[in-house]
């Protein structure tokens, strides 16, 4: 067996600056001519979105442990709201769920031409728990009428500005087709030792993690990564930085992906096929973008966004074109912040869509507004500062993780 290679100092990964250029050359930014944006602006645009409804008592999924929960804080309505609101161009909404239904949209057949349900199910033939495998999967919708090229977004997702579709698509000349951007530009160079020796140092845990823990994810993150480092020996890869945000997808590259997937992968199978999340299964969102930066050689146009923690959320940062109000990890957080949640999203987006369901066709009230202090520039600052202190804990649990396993 090969020896497992030691940690080294992340501070020797770093890009000097007299580095950096090589960096710039190695990804282009989309420019496109009058003509180029006329053809993409005809192109087909679906949203796809993955959803589940725990307050549905009606939902039984064969062999999987079910959460139940009292409250839906309804993102998917906000959410929806958010895309026909700012990108009303998007042909149809496809909204991929376990449930028969979303209870606060109308009946099926009032919204279908718009809105358009697909069960879990028959995407993938069978129940599954898995994200991954239905990230991965994604390309299996077209034959349910999804659009070569979509947005992929989770239901706590939103569109906070008007974007046009040329910011997430643009006109490739060689391929003579419409393809997705990169939407952003936080690239470094893959340091290929060190990539290995992180995948190895948080491999030796594997058997301690819950698939579901923080560590868990890390080590899906470095699997995806070694898979690149593995496979395109002889390339200088660069590695763009996770992002929580929508993304475009094209699934004529989804299909590619799977391919390469199933051909290359020892634990293929338990990322595309399986009902639970397996500790090793790889990252699509990640994968995506490794494979268009490094494979498709895929331009970048980068789209201000922004990832806020519930318990920090305020109207000032949900004013980007992308945002996601994130609930993940381990914290409990308190009805207090579930309520103010709802208060800024029925604030943030009032006005209801066709497709719901609104007592006497009349505006809903607007929420009652929270008693709050106005807050000086020195507060607005320190509530910055722990959004950015929030991903420095992070990355401190990282290190505190490596130090504990070596």
């Amino acid at each position: 067996m090969n020896e497992v290679p030691q940690p080294i100092d992340q501070h020797k990964s770093e890009i000097s600056d007299n580095f950096k250029f090589i960096l710039y050359k190695l990804y282009e930014e989309v420019n496109l001519t009058p003509e180029q944006k006329e053809i993409v602006d005809k192109e087909p645009v679906d949203v796809l979105i993955k959803y589940i409804d725990l307050t549905d008592k009606n939902l039984n999924r064969t062999g999987i442990k079910q959460i139940q929960k009292d409250e839906d804080n309804e993102e998917l309505r906000y959410s929806v709201r958010s895309i026909l609101k700012y990108i009303p161009w998007v042909r149809k909404i496809f909204i991929l769920m376990p449930n028969e239904k979303v209870k606060y949209f109308k009946p099926y057949d009032e919204i279908k031409d718009k809105i358009v349900y697909v069960k879990d199910k028959d995407v993938l033939g069978y129940e599954s728990a898995n994200i991954y495998a239905f990230t991965f999967n994604l390309f299996r919708l077209e034959k349910f009428g999804l659009a070569n090229n979509f947005i992929y977004m989770d239901d706590d997702f939103f569109i906070g500005k008007e974007i046009e579709k040329s910011e997430f698509f643009y006109y490739d000349e060689k391929e003579k087709r419409v393809v997705p951007c990169l939407l952003n530009n936080i690239f470094s160079v893959i340091n290929r030792e060190l990539t290995l020796a992180n995948y190895w140092s948080v491999f030796k845990t594997k058997d301690t993690l819950a698939p579901q823990c923080f560590m868990a994810w890390i080590l899906s993150l470095y699997s995806t990564q070694k898979f690149f480092v593995d496979h395109f020996k002889d390339q200088t890869l660069i590695k763009p930085t996770p992002t929580h945000n929508a993304i475009s997808y094209n699934i004529q590259d989804l299909k590619e992906i799977y391919e390469l997937v199933v051909n290359n992968y020892e634990y293929a199978n338990e990322t595309l096929n399986s009902i639970e999340r397996h500790i090793l299964t790889l990252q699509t969102q990640h994968f995506v973008d490794l494979f268009e930066l490094n494979v498709k050689k895929r331009k970048v146009h980068t789209i201000p966004s922004n990832v806020i923690p519930m318990n920090l959320l305020k109207m000032v940062y949900m004013n980007v074109k992308l945002f996601a109000i994130n609930t993940g990890g381990d914290k409990i957080y308190t009805e207090e912040e579930y309520r103010n949640q709802r208060e800024l999203m029925q604030k943030r987006f009032p006005v209801p869509t066709p497709y719901e369901i609104v007592e006497n066709d009349e505006k809903p009230p607007e929420p009652k507004k929270p008693k709050e202090e106005k807050k000086s520039e020195e507060e607005i600052v320190q509530d910055n500062q722990k959004i950015i202190q929030n991903n420095e804990e992070i990355n401190q649990m990282i290190e505190e993780q490596k130090s504990l396993i070596q």
